[in-house]
């Protein structure tokens, strides 16, 4: 494993372990934004460990965002969330026929909300918009979009190393979201193939911008229009198969803005979007395990509140 044994994909998923456990632990309690802050501090120390780990000549500060990137990024992150969305309540519909329903989550505007004494629950939403949609993604992307996608790019390639980043940075993200409270971001086994794709996109964006803050654009966006979009387009798909005219017309149009942005960024400066060489191969098998390994038990848990 060489020299990305300790490295940043090694950070992210011992982050993404460590707030699973900690978001099950807290499920059904109080503790609203107290789930928030930790998500936000332990991937921001994560981000910390990771950057003191990569070696000092790889250590280089992101560039200035580019406007036009930053643009093109969020309407990739927009597009694909319609397709993220289709196939998490499809896996969701599926589960449910296996496995049975989820139990009733807490609904934010309802649930207390205490943090050192102090009742947060007249701003508990706000917060949670706060940290959801700019706060938790910005820490995420300095970790997943920054040093794990530099790390990955440097050791497979700029086309290898931003599927795997992207893959490994949507594993974490799916372990790191929040459970049983609504509305938030998605959580559980359902949310795994969303965050997928939306994590491989904003992979993508970072590196053909070339810096994180595309990708923190394709991923905030995709963020908040969880939040703010997701009910409008369930309610006007309801009823309707998977593989209705409608929906599919939905998941064709936005993969393809999706597509067709990532493109627009590639050309734009094409020669910028590939390193100019590779680091020598190297295949960090324990994060993978690690995160294989994390997932089956977020499968597990998601499965035995089904049953």
């Amino acid at each position: 494993m060489g020299t990305l044994r300790w490295g940043a994909g090694w950070w992210a998923v011992v982050c993404g372990a460590v707030l699973l456990a900690a978001q099950t632990a807290l499920a059904g309690s109080d503790a609203l934004t107290l789930r928030s802050l930790l998500a936000l501090l332990a991937t921001g120390g994560a981000a910390a460990l990771a950057w003191r780990a990569t070696p000092r000549a790889a250590r280089r500060r992101s560039p200035a965002p580019d406007p036009a990137n930053l643009i093109l990024g969020g309407v990739a992150g927009l597009g694909i969330w319609a397709v993220a969305w289709w196939a998490m309540d499809l896996t969701d519909h599926l589960l449910r026929q296996v496995a049975g329903l989820l139990p009733l989550p807490q609904i934010l505007s309802r649930a207390p909300d205490r943090l050192l004494g102090l009742d947060l629950r007249p701003a508990s939403y706000e917060l949670a918009v706060l940290f959801a949609v700019v706060l938790i993604p910005l820490a995420q992307s300095v970790l997943l979009w920054g040093l794990v996608r530099r790390e990955f790019v440097a050791a497979w390639g700029w086309r290898r190393g931003a599927w795997l980043a992207g893959v490994l940075g949507g594993g974490v993200l799916a372990l790191s979201a929040p459970q049983q409270l609504e509305p938030a971001l998605p959580g559980g086994l359902a949310a795994l193939p969303g965050y997928l794709l939306a994590g491989v996109v904003a992979s993508w964006s970072a590196v053909l911008g070339r810096s994180f803050w595309a990708g923190f654009a394709a991923h905030g966006t995709f963020a908040y229009a969880s939040l703010a979009l997701r009910d409008d387009l369930l309610r006007a798909l309801a009823g309707r198969g998977y593989l209705d005219p409608q929906w599919l017309s939905v998941v064709v149009l936005g993969g393809f803005v999706a597509a067709v942005m990532l493109r627009v960024m590639h050309l734009r400066d094409e020669q910028n979007a590939r390193p100019a060489s590779a680091g020598r191969p190297v295949r960090p098998a324990a994060t993978w395990a690690i995160l294989i390994a994390t997932l089956v038990a977020l499968a597990a848990i998601d499965l035995a509140r089904r049953g």
